[in-house]
Order: C-alpha cells, then sequence, then structure tokens
C-alpha cells in the first residue's frame, strides 16, 4: 500500500496502522431493453457502471425525464401506446454508450491515461437522431445545425421587449411542454404562418404547448400573449441554428428538437404531432 500511494502524496507523508482493506470490484451491467409491455425501468435499475466522471445521476434523470413526457401524453389519451416504445429505442443506446464509455475511462485511469475530454460528461451531446419520432424536413440544410434529435442550444443574448436583462433561450423550452419555435426575417406571410402553426399546436395539445418566436433585427412583430417574441439581437441564434427566415422546430418537453421544416402551416403541424407522439 505503502508503494502504491506515497508516490501521489506529499513528501513527508507517512502511512500506518491500516485497519481494514477490501478489494474494489467493478460491475457494469445494462439490460436489454428499459421496458417490456406497461413495465419501464430507469435509472440504476437499468444500468450500471463506474462511478468516473459522476454520470449515474445524469443518465437515469435523462431517462426519467424522457419517459414523463410520453406517459404523460399517454395517459391523458393524447398519444398512442407506440410513443411508449421510443422510450426503450432512445434511451438504451444512450445507456450502452455510458457503460461502455464509463468503463474505459475507468481503465484509462488505471493505466494512467489522458482524461475523458470534458464536454462528452457534460451528456449535453446526446442526440437521438435517427429515432422513430423525429422528423426533418429540412435535409438541405447545413448538416453540423442542430437537426431533429438533438437538444436545443443554449443560447444567452436574446432580447424580450419590456424585459431589461438578457434571457435564455432554454427559458423557453423543455419544462414539460411541446413547444413550436419559429425563426422570421420579416413580418407578414412568415409570421402569419407560425400563428397559424401555433394555434393547431395548442389545438392539438390542449393547452400542454407554448410557442417561442425569434426575430432578426429590425423585424417588428405584432403583438401576440400566445406568443414569446425574442430579438436575436447578437446573431447568436442565426449563427447556432444557421437557418433561414420561415424555418420552425417542433421541441420536445425533454428540450430536444422533435421536427424541422422550411415551412409551418396547420397541415405542417398536424403531420408533426401524427409523427411523434402517434397521435
Amino acid at each position: 500500500m505503502r508503494a502504491l500511494l506515497l508516490p501521489a502524496l506529499p513528501d513527508g507523508t507517512q502511512l500506518s496502522s491500516m485497519r481494514w482493506s477490501s478489494v474494489y470490484r467493478v460491475s457494469h451491467r445494462i439490460v436489454p431493453a428499459y421496458a417490456k409491455g406497461s413495465v419501464f425501468i430507469a435509472g440504476d435499475a437499468a444500468h450500471i457502471h463506474p462511478p468516473v466522471g459522476g454520470q449515474g445521476m445524469n443518465t437515469g434523470l435523462q431517462d426519467a425525464h424522457n419517459l414523463a413526457w410520453k406517459l404523460s401524453l399517454a395517459a391523458k389519451g393524447l398519444a398512442q401506446p407506440a410513443l411508449l416504445e421510443s422510450y426503450s429505442e432512445e434511451r438504451q443506446p444512450v445507456g450502452v454508450d455510458v457503460v461502455r464509455s464509463k468503463s474505459a475511462a475507468l481503465n484509462a485511469v488505471f493505466a494512467r491515461e489522458a482524461a475523458t475530454p470534458a464536454m462528452r460528461e457534460t451528456q449535453l451531446l446526446v442526440t437521438y437522431r435517427g429515432s422513430r419520432i423525429v422528423a426533418d424536413e429540412c435535409r438541405d440544410m447545413d448538416v453540423t445545425s442542430p437537426a431533429p434529435g438533438d437538444r436545443v442550444p443554449e443560447l444567452g443574448n436574446l432580447q424580450q421587449a419590456f424585459v431589461g436583462h438578457a434571457r435564455r433561450l432554454h427559458e423557453c423550452v423543455g419544462r414539460g411542454r411541446h413547444v413550436l419555435l419559429g425563426y422570421i426575417e420579416a413580418p407578414g406571410a412568415q409570421y402569419d404562418a407560425f400563428v397559424e402553426g401555433c394555434a393547431a399546436l395548442d389545438a392539438l395539445l390542449h393547452g400542454l404547448a407554448s410557442a417561442v418566436l425569434i426575430a432578426a433585427p429590425g423585424c417588428e412583430v405584432p403583438s401576440n400573449e400566445q406568443i414569446t417574441v425574442l430579438t436575436d439581437a447578437a446573431n447568436e441564434f442565426t449563427t447556432a441554428f444557421r437557418a433561414p427566415g420561415g424555418t420552425v422546430w417542433g421541441v420536445r418537453p425533454d428540450a430536444h428538437i422533435g421536427w424541422r421544416s422550411h415551412r409551418c402551416s396547420k397541415e405542417a403541424v398536424k403531420e408533426w404531432l401524427r409523427h411523434s407522439i402517434q397521435l
């Protein structure tokens, strides 16, 4: 024990009188599916792995959030049971990745190799691209722009009328609600189409949805109490999303993008919900 520990401790440190010792054995396991019939599992019941990076709680909370909004809609009769099948399909691959990466990270620690890059440890890069309940009608867009399945990027320099401080985009998405997120560069047709889509979303989800409209600098938008209007004063949204005016994103209650389209209309929103929650 002295030979192992003293090289890593300050000079002059003494070790003596060891009263107890044990062998630490690493466990890493994951279930083959997170759901069977009407039974769902999440968190430590679904996956265990080495504590490197402290990702057990993060992963479990993401499991619970992913399942909760789907269960809520199904229990209210607003979604078909098929929506619940996407829980295991989306989260089980994430669990596999976490178990594998944490086991590899622990081996790297034992081998005294370089640590895993910090950004990966945040789990903000988790994506559900390819999930059966996400849809993309903008396949011509920059491949590096946020796409259906990705988490909505965090932006912090958006301006709102009569609010004296900058607004964060994540203040307006997630939180258990579907959100229609739009971007317009000019009032008129783009704004009218977004309003139509918002009305359709609210009617279909019976008040369990909200709308956020990002306006380009200098774009004056009519007052509408049903829509949160934020101005992209620092061009932060434009830089992050790289999308033309008129583009809309359907944001899921877990703050991941569920749908993206160059057009917004009543029918387009209905089609998104039919696809995403099996309405």
